[in-house]
């Protein structure tokens, strides 16, 4: 830095040797050191300058000579005039302004009042305030070294090679290039409180006038009172952003090599009302020690149409490194902050079109509230703290890097945000959050995140001091309350030690529209993504959420001390901890996604509310592994009209020990569903559960191709109060440890088609429960294509039946190796609904078993007439290693006829069924041909051979190994 004076040096002397050229020179004079013949001297040559011919004059003080001054030197009321004070050499003179013990803000050294078309320059001079002997104390009568009163017009203000700063105690500058540290000058005196000041808010507007500064240095200015502005040209300010340099009220500011450093409370800083600011390698610092921890903001520009800065550097600056506000066209480029200790690096406000490139901005976050911020190729070090709140229109960030702290990009309510190409690392809070202080119209908002980085905290520095927020559901790493949001190819991991501060990987709320593709999201406390109270359809919108081809990883653990615990058991499944949560919109799909490792549900959807009562979900082609609690859970309200999808859901590698006991994989609270292509296997709870609880809206659950293994209680259940149709059909259920394969415990027109339960602990199939009596009586319309397989109580039983409908069949079906096969036993008169069978296989339990089963008693003069069971064309084994031991037991309570079967239909031979193992291509094939052409033939597919569920191979004669 001290380069920089030797510079200053040389070319004062260049300046000065060319200036009597066109000039006049109008000499101060040797300083005599006696104030009132000092200021005598300066008076005098002033005033000749002004009464000059000449369009341009220079007052010029003896270099390196030091002046006192006992009054302010005015100019006024002067007319296209030109006066420049500077010295006769290299060294600068060093001018001491008078010791005051009253006065205000708009008075100054050099007083400059009510002149039009004038040009006033500064060049190679030092400007002091009068030293005390006090630490810190200021001359309070001549508040500033240079004063610009408001009432002049069209005039220019050059300050070349200047320096403005504080008094040591003897008439000395404290340090020439700025950067010396206040706590080693504990006499100094400052100015009363700012070094150049140019206009003030109250006082009216300046039209025209023009601000130069080259090679200038404004510095220590500490008042602890008023402020103490390095610089502040303020004019009045505009109501609204300039739309062209028509609306502003100064012309030119330009600043080339300055610097601006060591100022309290009112900042180094602050210009405002210019049609072109142009500021290139300028530097703005505090102190290295940072002991200036009420300093205000860096660079601080506002009401003005052109910005430009350029290559300018703000360090140790306590609030904004460059604060901009309500300006239009800026354009920051290789701008850097360093070392800032509170908000941002960069503080954009009510300003139209930033354009920031090249820029490094360290220890800080980019606070926005503007028309357009649009920042390439830069660099943000963000820093834990609360920005204020800004109200942006646009914001877009390509091929940026920010690193470390709490924020990084921290705007609200803008209308239009991108994110792109950028790489965030460290953050603690949020790597991008906008929240709406003033609500733009709906549909109007918009944000787009694609291809970014966010890495886990753990890769920066932690800010030790930070404090999570009260409602850790706002903490997020990406936080957004826009109409239309689309995230996409977007890698963001958390941090493995869970806390409040990585809640959320995505959070998004009231959206119109929100889109979450490609993305890879792990280790965060609760969602990883979630989107949540979607607009109404009565805000004139169709509201939808989309999750697609998305990773989410170790989410919903939920492990911060003092949050709640994660759910343990259904009633407590809580949108709140899901990896992927989609709360309250008109459409909700997921596709295409993968989700690992939770202890809540996996993926949460919410249909609940009168405003969404008829919308509709989608879940197709999700894969899970290592969850701990329910897989799909769908939340809807009583007598909604709400419609889910499921198509394409597997669970991987699943951990049972791990599962809380009786979570079901898929829990669906909708009226109407379809759930299909689902393989679950080694489940400690249930597969599917259909929870709706209305019996009065006739929606339709319809599961197909759908293939369970290793299932606890119940691998398929419906709720007793569920009162739609239920179509079951192209489903295999295997190993059910605690329960049956399908438990309809309610329903209207129940179908079921080709279904295999085998291994269950209880029934294949059970039609009611015990003990549970559904909200009105069931019906079955068909069952066709059961093979139901060594069950632990049971194959078939039914307990309910609306004897008010036509009869129900079961064709085409294979019942063996459980005690009971077929059981129906209705638990009043009015649910005794008539039974058809035909062309089905009713064996033994290898050996024994009975074939029908009426246990119950039915009495009283409501119950329909015998026979309540038919059978016919069917088989009910009694020879071979599946012959019954009862093939048909009623109770002595039912009455006479309740099982009819057509003898001449029946066949009692052994099938010889080619294997018995299930997943085998033979599994419950008939080889006897004593089963051939003896069914109907009735169906699609089917023959008049009795092959039940498999089909009929019939190389076996029984009649032949009789012969042996």
């Amino acid at each position: 830095m001290k380069l920089h004076r030797v510079t200053t040096i040389a070319l004062c002397g260049l300046f000065l040797s060319v200036s009597g050229v066109w000039a006049g020179t109008f000499n101060v004079g040797a300083p005599t050191g006696v104030p009132a013949t000092d200021q005598t001297n300066m008076q005098n040559a002033l005033s000749a300058a002004l009464a000059s011919a000449d369009p341009t004059n220079l007052v010029v003080f003896n270099s390196g000579g030091t002046y006192l001054m006992n009054d302010r030197l005015v100019v006024s009321g002067q007319n296209v005039k030109g006066v420049t004070f500077t010295s006769s050499g290299a060294t600068p003179a060093i001018v001491v302004a008078a010791l005051w013990t009253s006065g205000g803000n708009d008075l100054g050294a050099f007083h400059f009042d009510g002149n039009t078309g004038c040009k006033f320059g500064f060049s190679n001079l030092t400007l002091l305030p009068a030293p005390r002997s006090v630490v810190g104390a200021t001359s309070a009568g001549v508040t500033n070294a240079v004063f610009v009163n408001p009432n002049n017009t069209n005039c220019d203000f050059s300050f070349e090679d200047v320096l403005v700063t504080a008094n040591d105690g003897a008439n000395a500058p404290v340090d020439t290039d700025g950067d010396a540290n206040p706590q080693a000058f504990p006499n100094m005196t400052t100015w009363g409180v700012d070094g150049i000041r140019a206009g003030n808010p109250a006082s009216g507007l300046y039209t025209g006038c023009n601000f130069y500064f080259v090679r200038t240095v404004i510095s220590h200015l500490m008042s602890t009172a008023t402020g103490g502005h390095g610089l502040l040209l303020q004019g009045a300010t505009p109501n609204a952003i300039p739309n062209s340099a028509a609306e502003t009220h100064w012309g030119k500011f330009y600043a080339r090599d300055c610097i601006f450093s060591m100022h309290l409370n009112g900042g180094p800083f602050q210009i405002a009302g210019f049609a072109d600011v142009d500021m290139r390698n300028c530097r703005l610092f505090a102190t290295a020690v940072q002991v200036l921890t009420s300093q205000g903001d860096g660079f601080w520009v506002g009401q003005s149409w052109k910005v430009r800065i350029v290559d300018c550097t703000a360090e140790d600056v306590a609030y904004h490194g460059a604060s901009i506000r309500t300006c239009s066209d800026v354009v920051l480029t290789r701008f850097t902050t360093r070392n800032n200790v509170r908000y941002s690096g960069v503080g954009i406000f009510n300003t139209a079109s930033v354009v920031m490139t090249d820029c490094n901005i360290t220890l800080d976050i980019p606070v926005t509230r503007s028309s357009a911020v649009t920042p390439s190729r830069c660099v943000w070090a963000t820093y834990d703290a609360a920005p204020l709140p800004p109200d942006p229109r646009r914001f877009w960030a390509f091929n940026c890097t920010f690193t470390g702290g709490g924020y990084a990009v921290y705007s609200r309510g803008p209308l239009d945000s991108r994110v792109e190409n950028c790489v965030f690392s460290g953050q603690t809070r949020t790597c991008y959050e906008d929240v709406t202080v003033t609500a733009p119209p709906i549909g109007s908002a918009t944000l787009t995140i694609r291809d970014c980085t966010m890495f886990n905290a753990e890769l920066g520095d932690l800010i030790t001091a930070y404090t999570p927020d009260a409602n850790p559901a706002e903490c997020a790493y990406i936080y957004t309350k826009q109409d239309y949001v689309t995230i996409e190819r977007v890698v963001m991991v958390g941090t493995s030690v869970v806390s409040a501060s990585c809640a959320y990987g995505i959070l998004v709320d009231v959206p119109i529209q929100a889109v979450v593709r490609d993305c890879y999201v792990a280790d965060f406390n609760r969602t990883g993504v979630h989107m949540r109270n979607a607009r109404p359809l009565s805000s004139g919108y169709s509201s939808s959420l989309l999750v697609e081809n998305t990773t989410v990883v170790r989410c919903g653990v939920n492990q911060t001390p003092g949050l709640p615990a994660p759910p343990t058991a259904l009633t407590d499944a809580d949108n709140w901890y899901a990896p992927i949560s989609l709360d309250q919109a008109l459409s909700l799909s997921v596709r295409n996604c993968f989700v690992d490792t939770t202890k809540t549900d996996a993926v949460h959807l919410n249909m609940t509310g009168i405003n969404y009562m008829n919308s509709t979900a989608s879940i197709e082609n999700v894969q899970f592994t290592g969850c701990r609690d329910n897989l799909i859970f769908v939340a809807g309200s009583d007598f909604n009209g709400n419609q889910l999808t499921v198509d394409g859901v597997t669970e991987i590698s699943p951990n049972p020990a791990n599962q809380h006991a009786g979570a079901a994989a898929i829990v669906v609270q909708s009226a109407t569903a379809t759930i299909s292509n689902v393989t679950l296997t080694n489940r400690g709870g249930t597969g599917i559960l259909n929870q709706y609880r209305s019996d009065t809206t006739q929606g339709l659950h319809v599961y197909r191709d759908i293939y369970m293994n290793t299932i606890g209680p119940d691998a398929i259940v419906v709720s007793q109060l569920y009162g739609g149709q239920m179509q079951i059909s192209d489903t295999t259920i295997r190993n059910v440890t605690a329960g049956s394969g399908l438990s309809l415990r309610g329903g209207r027109n129940l179908v079921l088609s080709s279904v295999e339960v085998t291994d269950a602990a209880r029934y294949g199939v059970s039609v009611g429960e015990d003990a549970i009596t559904p909200s009105g009586a069931m019906s079955v319309t068909s069952m066709d294509d059961l093979c139901l397989y060594n069950n632990g109580l049971g194959g078939l039983r039914i307990l309910q039946g609306d004897r008010t409908k036509g009869s129900m069949s079961l064709t085409n079906s294979t019942l063996l190796g459980s005690p009971a096969q077929l059981i129906y036993e209705p638990v009043a008169t009015s649910y005794a609904q008539i039974l058809w069978v035909t062309d089905t296989i009713i064996a033994g339990d290898n050996p024994g078993g009975i074939g029908i089963s009426v246990p119950v008693v039915v009495a009283g003069g409501a119950a329909p007439a015998p026979p309540r069971v038919r059978v016919n064309t069917s088989a009910l084994v009694e020879g071979g290693p599946w012959a019954l031991a009862t093939p048909t037991s009623v109770d002595a309570g039912n009455p006479a006829g309740t099982v009819l079967l057509v003898s001449q239909n029946i066949v009692n031979k052994d099938p010889g069924f080619s294997s018995t193992t299930p997943g085998d291509p033979d599994f419950l094939a008939v080889r006897s041909a004593q089963y051939g052409g003896k069914a109907t033939g009735t169906g699609p597919g089917q023959t008049t051979d009795l092959d039940g569920c498999s089909y009929y191979i019939g190389d076996l004669a029984v009649p032949a190994w009789r012969l042996y």
